[in-house]
């Protein structure tokens, strides 16, 4: 059972007693509804005393059964019979019982690694890449407070006691500083390259490794450690041709670096190339930036060892500042869902969103979002609506590739991401939907001016929607896979239409492919909305995203019957003709949810249809299989539509 303290009665369904007791349950009436946070009268079957065994006590408690539902609920009417003792709730050790001791003979096995000082990898240079018409530029030394000046000049002889920065006496090229003060009361230094360096270099081109690939390659591991690297840019040196292009000014001079300073465009990518390259010979290893995860003990000094074989004969090689069994390791298999709740917010901070939320002026609603950049008078704003079941997460991939000048949010409609559920008496449908988007664009101010309104699957049809019934709103629509009826059903139709005619047309959590209620199944609807399908998520992980999409289990299943009646499923093509905008259609060549053949009802149809490009290599899930290509559709078209008249 699972303990949820939010839930007054202790419940589960029939199908659930039956498969757990092997028997039909002998019901009593009971006269208690239940309401769901959606406000979803649910009427129990019946209910009936069980027998409940807590160490040597023994209790006679109400249990609900339910005609339908997710897993078994602990509320708190046990609870106040069962006194709980909490603090041995899933009390476990996050450290194996010979975690201290394989650390102290690890760490004394390699001690010089586990100093304090910023090592170096051997054998390996990074190289910086200029333009044919690079022109240095030399920047004097800006000034500094005179309460930093001793601490920054003590860190300067830091850097050049240990070999990271060398004294120079000219340079073509010289890049003023910029003193971080850290939460110990240190100084990083930083170089400005932006205004010097950046602009005349060749960007590194190298991918950095998304979660789900790293996931894949760790599935088989049972233990992870990590191991976290000391300012890892500075320990790869610079070849000699690289040096002189990294100089800075000082109070003190101009110094050169000999190793990647951070501040330089391609540091992440040449890091990352490097550390891929280096432990690429190990399994079950994986490097971001400067954290590594290690799957066994053996592998963490088969990591070391490759990473500075002359260990023996130069202490002076790769030092790590800290090596620790993952806090993780206790969240990834007792409460996963955190982790990739953490990993989310993650992604959109990543991508340059900031998370807002506005409350509606008429009611409790309450709007939540993702923002990025300002609105700026002439220039139209993008609006971005996810899918079905998705939120403003989706697009993080996408708005990492949208520059800050130009003005995006992300919105999450009703029910979804962190907006209130539908309220009691809203239409739950697309034009309820509609409702409630304009009432946003109202709110945040979107409404002064046109906007390029944008959306995929379920929000790709809302934009059209949107579109053909407030046309003085939209500056121009771009629409990618959008929930239609189309000419030919599509693979996922093809596959369940069978079982879903069998329970008289309706979904229910037991047969609605997208709303996966099993790591199996959340796996086969990853399968089929994923051009990349033969990637196989590790369990904990696929557990940790059913926990987080099982709390709106119920709007999304009563909104999934909405949108698959024949006056849903046809309504953007009932309402292309009204859509006058410039329109832009994205389709994934390999879409297996939303048939591609959509696209033929909307080049016949839609009056303003400027642009289509059907995207190669690309499912349902763009967001995953084509960010890039995405983006970049999207940023054309604002650009051909988003500069405005001003009156």
């Amino acid at each position: 059972m699972e303990l949820d303290t939010g839930a007054a009665v202790t419940a589960m369904t029939k199908a659930d007693f039956m498969r757990i007791f092997k028997s039909e349950p002998q019901l009593q009436k009971t006269s208690i509804k239940l309401k769901t946070y959606t406000n979803e009268v649910i009427t129990p079957l019946g209910q009936l005393q069980v027998k409940v065994e807590k160490g040597t006590e023994t209790f006679y408690l109400p249990l609900l059964i339910l005609d339908k539902g997710s897993n078994p609920i602990l509320g708190r009417n046990w609870l106040s019979s069962i006194k709980v003792d909490w603090s041995q709730i899933n009390k476990m050790s996050i450290d194996p019982p010979d975690y201290a001791a394989k650390i102290k003979i690890l760490t004394s096995t390699y001690a010089d690694v586990f100093s304090d000082g910023i090592g170096t990898i051997k054998g390996i240079q990074g190289t910086l890449v200029l333009k044919n018409d690079f022109r240095p530029k030399f920047c004097k030394a800006r000034p500094i407070p005179y309460a930093s000046k001793k601490k920054i000049e003590q860190e300067l002889d830091n850097l050049e006691r240990q070999g990271i920065i060398s004294s120079v006496k000219s340079s073509d090229w010289a890049t003023p500083i910029v003193p971080v003060l850290k939460a110990n009361g240190d100084v990083r230094l930083c170089g400005d390259y932006k205004t010097t360096v950046n602009p005349n270099l060749y960007a590194e081109k190298y991918t950095l490794p998304r979660m789900e690939d790293m996931l894949a390659q760790l599935e088989q591991g049972e233990k992870f450690s990590k191991i976290d690297l000391r300012q890892a840019y500075l320990q790869l040196p610079l070849d000699e041709a690289s040096k002189s292009i990294t100089t800075i000014n000082t109070s003190k001079g101009l110094y050169s670096y000999n190793r990647l300073p951070f501040g330089i465009t391609s540091s992440p990518a040449i890091w990352q190339k490097t550390m891929d390259s280096v432990l690429q010979s190990i399994p079950g290893v994986q490097c971001n930036q400067d954290d590594m995860i290690v799957t066994e003990s053996h592998k963490m000094e088969a990591v070391i060892n490759l990473l500075y074989p002359e260990l023996s004969l130069n202490p002076a090689t790769l030092a790590i500042a800290t090596i620790t069994t993952m806090t993780s390791l206790y969240l990834y298999f007792i409460r996963p869902s955190m982790i990739i709740q953490a990993y989310f917010n993650m992604a959109v901070r990543w991508s340059g969103m900031k998370m807002k939320c506005i409350k509606a002026d008429d009611s409790n609603f309450i709007f939540s979002y993702g923002e990025k950049g300002q609105q700026s008078k002439g220039q139209a704003s993008i609006l971005l609506l996810h899918g079905f079941t998705a939120d403003h997460f989706m697009w993080a991939p996408i708005v990492h590739n949208i520059p800050s000048s130009v003005h995006v949010i992300a919105l999450d409609l009703p029910g979804h991401g962190f907006s209130s559920p539908p309220l009691e008496g809203d239409d739950i449908g697309f034009m309820g939907q509609l409702k409630r988007i304009r009432q946003f664009v109202d709110l945040v101010g979107l409404s002064d001016q046109p906007f390029l309104l944008t959306g995929v699957s379920m929000g790709g049809a809302l934009c059209g929607l949107f579109a053909a019934h407030y046309p003085n709103l939209v500056a121009a629509v771009s629409m990618t896979c959008p929930s239609m009826k189309t000419p030919i059903d599509s693979r996922m139709i093809e596959e369940n239409r069978d079982v879903v005619l069998q329970s008289g047309g309706q979904l229910t959590l037991d047969n609605c492919p997208i709303l996966p209620q099993t790591p199996e199944q959340l796996q086969y609807m990853l399968s089929v909305t994923h051009y990349y399908s033969g990637t196989r998520y590790p369990q904990q992980i696929l557990k940790g995203v059913l926990k987080i999409r099982k709390k709106k289990n119920d709007h999304h299943l009563k909104l999934a019957n909405v949108i698959i009646t024949e006056e849903s499923s046809t309504m953007l093509e009932s309402n292309l003709h009204k859509i006058q905008c410039p329109t832009q259609v994205l389709w994934g060549k390999e879409d297996w949810v939303v048939h591609i053949s959509g696209l033929d009802v909307i080049r016949n149809k839609a009056p303003n249809l400027q642009h289509v490009a059907v995207l190669e290599k690309c499912g349902h899930a763009v967001n995953l299989d084509q960010p890039l290509g995405i983006s970049r559709n999207i940023l054309q078209f604002w650009q051909q539509h988003g500069q405005l008249q001003v009156h």
